[in-house]
């Protein structure tokens, strides 16, 4: 079936100005079908936005930000899952972005916000529609050996295959493969391009952590 996420990677706005988060290998894509044979199957009506699975270096016992595009399927946002996946079982992320306070030390977290201002999770409260093929962007958090999440109990190294799913089973139009290239040196992906103005969608993200990166640098030189 059709992956309706990509370009997953170690998220750029990490819980601290000095957390470095680097990939090792490449992050696999799982086919719908590969993930429900080898992990958990998920609950009756959900459906697959998709599923990863990696492994990144952090410095030990801290935690650390990934983030993947998605497409909105026009159903409320209450309605997406991310589970962590085993052989048997499953774990769901709990949703909502970590205050300031909790954010160093946050594990088993996840939310989503709109591609155009990736700083700010949707809230769930309000409770908006992801608007059907629009991309999004999912975030989540992972300290590493915090007994749930990470699954590699190797000082240091975070892995953790996660699915996205639609409880409702409710899915965007323009999907893609799991057939995804990922560049380790910049960080990009390439093979399967969720949206209908990629480029267009991929300069107002870089604008977007423009922003962010000003925002530390004043951070650090006001410390």
């Amino acid at each position: 079936g059709d992956v309706f996420v990509s370009s997953f990677r170690a998220a750029y706005d990490q819980p601290t100005l000095n957390t470095e988060v680097t990939m090792i290998g490449t992050p696999e894509f799982i086919s719908h079908a590969d993930a429900e044979k080898d992990y958990a199957s998920l609950n009756e009506g959900e459906k697959r936005f998709g599923t990863v699975k990696f492994s990144a270096s952090v410095e030990p016992e801290s935690s650390a930000v990934f983030q993947m595009t998605l497409l909105g399927n026009g159903d409320k946002l209450s309605n997406m899952k991310l589970y962590k996946l085993t052989a048997t079982e499953k774990f769901e992320y709990e949703y909502g972005r970590p205050d300031a306070g909790s954010f160093g030390d946050a594990s088993g977290q996840w939310w989503i916000a709109d591609f155009a201002n990736p700083t700010v999770a949707l809230s769930l409260d309000d409770d908006p529609t992801l608007e059907t093929d629009k991309q999004y962007l999912a975030f989540f958090v992972i300290r590493d050996n915090d007994g749930r999440f990470d699954v590699d109990d190797a000082e240091g190294v975070i892995t953790d295959p996660v699915t996205l799913v639609s409880t409702t089973g409710a899915l965007p139009n323009n999907g893609g493969t799991a057939d995804h290239v990922y560049d380790s040196d910049s960080g990009s992906s390439s093979g399967c391009t969720v949206g209908s103005t990629p480029a267009y969608d991929l300069l107002v993200l870089f604008l977007g952590f423009s922003a962010i990166a000003l925002i530390r640098v004043a951070r650090r030189r006001n410390s």
